[in-house]
C-alpha cells in the first residue's frame, strides 16, 4: 500500500460534491488562448516535418490531434484553468491554427523552391549575357504566389490519394475539412475528459491524488463503512484513491474499486468532509503501521 502525507488546517463541514468546472478568470483565460495558439504552431511545424517521412492517410491527422490535445492538457493542469467554454474555444482555436499552420509551412517549402528556381534562372541568364551580350533581355519572372493563391492552385490541380486516386476541386476542400475534424477529434479525446476532473472553486486549483494504493478486503470494507459506500463484494484485493485540492479547502474524494466475481470492475466514489477524511486516513495509517 502506498502512502503520502497531506496536511491541511482547513475544515470542510460539507461532503457534497463540489460544483464542476471553474470560473472565467481573465488572466488565465488570456494565457490559455495564447498558449493554445503557440501549441498549435509548434505542432504544425513538427507535423510538417514528420509527414515528409510518415503520414498514413486519415491516421496522421488523428495523431496530430492527440499530440495537440496532450500539450493542451498539460497547459490546463499547469494553469489550473477549468472554465469549460473557454477551454472549448482554446481547443477550437488550436485546431484551426494547427490545420492552417500545416498548409502554411507546406506553402513556405513550395515558395522557397520556386524562389530558388527563379534565382538559378537569373544566374544562368547573367552568365549567358556576359558571354553573348546580344541576347534579348530576360522576361521578368512570374511572382511567387501568395498563401491563399497557393491553396487555390492546389484545389484546381488536385492532390494525390492512396491507391492511385486523386481529389480535385470541392473534394480537396472536403478532404481538408475532414483532416480538421480528425485533428479536432484527437484533441477532444485528450481535453474533454480533463474538463470534468474535480476542481476546487475556493483555491482555484485542480484536485490531485494524495493517497492511493492496494488494500485488502477487510480494510476496504472498513473504508466503505466509514464513507457510506457499498461494501466490496469480492475476495480479491481492492484499490483506493484519495483526491484533494492543494489547500484541502473542499471535500476530499474517495474512490474504491474492485473486481467482482463475474470479472467486471466496480468503481464507487464519494465525497468526504473533514471528520470522515480523518477517520479514513487514520484507518489507512493503522493498516500501514500494522504491515511494517
Amino acid at each position: 500500500m502506498t502512502h503520502s502525507v497531506h496536511s491541511t488546517n482547513a475544515e470542510v463541514s460539507s461532503a457534497e460534491e463540489p460544483a464542476s468546472g471553474g470560473p472565467l478568470l481573465a488572466g488565465r483565460a488570456g494565457v490559455w488562448l495564447a498558449a493554445a495558439a503557440v501549441v498549435a504552431i509548434l505542432a504544425a511545424a513538427v507535423a510538417d516535418v514528420i509527414q515528409m517521412y510518415f503520414a498514413p492517410f486519415l491516421i496522421f491527422p488523428l495523431l496530430v490531434g492527440l499530440g495537440v490535445g496532450l500539450l493542451l492538457l498539460l497547459g490546463l493542469r499547469l494553469l489550473h484553468f477549468a472554465h469549460r467554454p473557454a477551454i472549448c474555444v482554446g481547443l477550437a482555436l488550436s485546431v484551426i491554427v494547427c490545420v492552417l499552420g500545416q498548409h502554411y509551412f507546406a506553402y513556405r517549402v513550395e515558395a522557397d523552391r520556386l524562389w530558388q528556381g527563379i534565382q538559378a534562372r537569373q544566374q544562368q541568364y547573367q552568365q549567358l549575357k556576359e558571354a553573348y551580350p546580344e541576347i534579348p533581355e530576360l522576361a521578368p519572372p512570374p511572382p511567387v504566389p501568395g498563401f491563399w493563391e497557393h491553396l487555390g492552385r492546389q484545389i484546381e490541380a488536385g492532390i494525390p490519394l492512396p491507391f492511385g486516386l486523386a481529389a480535385q476541386g470541392w473534394q480537396v476542400v472536403a478532404l481538408w475539412l475532414l483532416d480538421g475534424i480528425l485533428v479536432l477529434a484527437g484533441g477532444a479525446v485528450m481535453v474533454v475528459p480533463a474538463m470534468y476532473l474535480p476542481y476546487c472553486r475556493r483555491c482555484l486549483r485542480w484536485y490531485h491524488t494524495v493517497r492511493r494504493g492496494r488494500i485488502e478486503v477487510p480494510l476496504a470494507c472498513r473504508l466503505a463503512k466509514l464513507s457510506g459506500l457499498p461494501a466490496p463484494q469480492t475476495t480479491r484485493p481492492c484499490r483506493y484513491q484519495l483526491s484533494s485540492c492543494p489547500s484541502g479547502c473542499s471535500p476530499t474524494r474517495l474512490e474504491l474499486s474492485w473486481q467482482r466475481p463475474d470479472g467486471q470492475v466496480y468503481v464507487a466514489r464519494t465525497w468526504l468532509d473533514t471528520a470522515t477524511r480523518r477517520a479514513v486516513s487514520d484507518a489507512l495509517d493503522e493498516a500501514l503501521e500494522a504491515t511494517q
